[in-house]
């Protein structure tokens, strides 16, 4: 099959795996108990690769978690979507954060969207791009991935676009690093103690 072939050899270029590692590979996924094809886990764990998980094992679990989330929620997320849950782990740095691989730390946030996702009352993928577009700032103000899906969730809820939401959130951050003594009146505290608040909490 040539279409699979070029998957494994895409698998290989970007992990690092032997050809007869991404063999095994390929035939466990046949063990899988999914609905997703072969060639389709070979893209997660390509994926994975992109990410710098190596490994076997350590690519074998996240491809599992990514497609736990795919089966699902994939009638509510693109492949693409599904894909951006592995960045999003890579981009809140949540294996440095929390000392567990990258494959268990996008069990979590893959987790904790499948949770608010299921829970009716919040869009999948409002949650993906939401934490895709405040990634970066979010690192720098060291807010958890999770803390910002909760955030999403309610913005989500409250009938907020993603775009809108995530601009006025990245500009709150900013401005709040900026203007502390203005943000500090506002929630009627001192300068000192939400400065604090900021950087610890």
């Amino acid at each position: 099959n040539g279409k699979l072939s070029d998957a494994q050899a895409d698998v290989q270029k970007t992990t690092g795996l032997t050809k007869k590692e991404v063999d095994e590979l390929t035939k466990s996924y046949g063990l899988f108990k999914s609905r997703t094809s072969r060639i389709n886990l070979l893209a997660l764990s390509e994926e994975a690769g992109r990410l710098g998980i190596t490994g076997l094992k350590n690519i074998k679990d996240f491809t599992q978690t990514l497609d736990l989330l795919k089966v699902s929620l994939g009638d509510e997320l693109s492949d693409e979507q599904i894909r951006e849950v592995g960045k999003i782990t890579a981009v809140y740095k949540t294996a440095d954060k929390t000392g567990r691989d990258l494959a268990e730390s996008t069990k979590s946030v893959a987790s904790a969207i499948n949770e608010l996702g299921a829970s009716g009352a919040t869009n999948a993928p409002f949650l993906v791009d939401f934490a895709k577009r405040t990634g970066g700032l979010a690192d720098v103000a060291d807010i958890a991935e999770t803390d910002m899906l909760g955030l999403a969730a309610a913005f989500d809820e409250l009938g907020q676009s993603q775009e809108i939401s995530a601009t006025a959130t990245n500009k709150t951050i900013i401005s709040m690093g900026k203007n502390t003594s203005k943000f500090a009146d506002l929630a009627g505290m001192s300068v000192g103690k939400f400065s604090k608040l900021l950087k610890e909490d």
